[in-house]
């Protein structure tokens, strides 16, 4: 981690500079001070270990110790503001001196994931399997197989973290569409059919119908059971009748119905409430449209301020 150059060329870049000083400031000021102060001596006033342990009265371990755990802080405040690259540089040098801390290991990996650098992120997630048994590293890690092509991967990266936490319906549900992109039609179904299962017995344990309807549709929906699927959406419709996923859902189970007017008019909601276009060309539930001159305008449509 550096400090902000110094000012060198014309007032722009002046300009660009004091608002990047502002900015380290205020993210300083989130530390504890104790860790504050080693990262000032240590960057900004190019002290040795031995220097800073001399001007805080402590010994170089601990100095040490301030310094990782300040950077471990400052990158998840990178992350927090949408400062992802940073963020990431600052997680790689946390696992320079520390290689198996599972914070670091499972933070870059989602960095690396959502800037599609998935041959950068599978290290990550598959370490922290191997480390710690984690079922959301497992996920992830299959998720990235999938993003990648990878389905035979994707599919047993998907049963090992059902193998650690077996009642989790959304990875059961990644299961099956993992097997539909494998075109095991068979196997699909069963999976489909567990994962409704599994949504059915965390909302009766008291789960988020928000959170799980709208996934329980969308397998409904694959198995045929539209107007079980339609009872869903229907429902989580009337809970958050606005929001993006649920008008994404509804045009999910329409298309999978078959009702192409009903499923565009939601489609065309969701977009023009967020949903992200590239999610909507990749589901698995608009396959068959992905050729089709209306659904490319629909989602390539110029968004509307």
């Amino acid at each position: 981690m550096l400090p902000p150059a110094a000012a060198n060329n014309g007032p722009e870049t002046a300009l660009l500079n004091a608002e990047a000083a502002e900015e380290m400031q205020q993210m300083l000021e989130t530390l504890r001070p104790e860790y504050r102060a080693a990262i000032i001596l240590k960057y900004w006033h190019d002290m040795s270990y031995q220097e800073i342990a001399q001007t805080l009265n402590t010994t170089v371990n601990a100095v040490k110790s301030r310094l990782f755990r300040a950077r471990q802080t400052l990158a998840r405040t990178l992350r927090h503001i949408g400062r992802t690259n940073d963020a990431a540089a600052e997680y790689e040098d946390v696992l320079r001196y520390s290689p198996d801390l599972p914070n670091a290991l499972s933070n870059l990996g989602m960095i690396y994931a959502m800037q599609g650098r998935y041959l950068d992120a599978v290290p990550m997630f598959k370490r922290l399997v191997q480390l710690h048994k984690d079922e959301i590293a497992a996920l992830n890690l299959a998720n990235c197989y999938v993003a990648m092509g990878r389905y035979d991967e994707a599919i047993e990266t998907y049963k090992i973290s059902l193998e650690i936490a077996p009642d989790q319906p959304f990875t059961a549900h990644a299961l099956a569409e993992a097997y539909v992109q494998a075109e095991d039609t068979e196997a699909a179904r069963q999976w489909y059919e567990k994962a409704v299962e599994a949504y059915d017995a965390s909302l009766a344990a008291g789960a988020s119908r928000a959170q799980h309807l709208g996934w329980r549709a969308g397998c409904l929906a694959m198995l045929g059971r539209y107007e079980e699927a339609e009872a869903d959406v229907n429902e989580l419709l009337e809970i958050a009748p606005d929001r993006s996923s649920p008008l994404f859902n509804a045009a999910q189970v329409y298309a999978l119905a078959g009702d192409r007017e009903q499923a565009f008019d939601y489609l065309q909601r969701a977009v023009e409430a967020g949903y992200a276009r590239q999610q909507v060309e990749s589901d698995l539930a608009f396959k068959a449209f992905r050729e089709d001159p209306e659904f490319r305008a629909l989602i390539e449509a110029p968004v509307v301020p």
